[in-house]
């Protein structure tokens, strides 16, 4: 809904709908010509292998991506070691704009079917 939100904001002259499956059933699809594009992920392409087949990026500036995109997050029991261990990699700017985020889209009722994004001023660092 986001992404859609966004697409006919941007090209309103497109007609826009909803494509179910997962990654292969969608490409098959666009294959079969029951589409002629279809907006997806790069990630997920990428991961499996699928990058070639990306015919465009589209910029942050263009495609807000959605709220906490980016942001590792780690789940720990508290006062362990592993609590202790992740607690060094907390990034606060990080952490305080995507609590933020997030607070925003409990407000809003949201969820997946609330088309809001982060601004793309902001990133998270990259944490490999």
């Amino acid at each position: 809904m986001r992404r859609a939100a966004q697409l006919r904001r941007l090209r309103p002259d497109l007609t826009v709908e909803s494509v179910r499956g997962n990654l292969d059933t969608r490409l098959r699809k666009l294959d079969a010509g029951q589409y002629d594009a279809i907006l997806l992920a790069a990630a997920g392409l990428s991961r499996l292998g699928w990058a070639g087949r990306i015919a465009e990026i589209l910029a942050p500036e263009v495609m807000c991506p959605a709220v906490g995109q980016g942001a590792l997050a780690l789940e720990t029991r508290t006062a362990s070691p592993g609590f202790d261990a992740c607690a060094a990699l907390d990034h606060p700017a990080t952490h305080a704009a995507v609590t933020a985020e997030r607070a925003l889209l409990s407000a809003l009722g949201g969820g997946c079917q609330v088309p809001s994004a982060r601004t793309p001023q902001w990133t998270a660092p990259a944490c490999i």
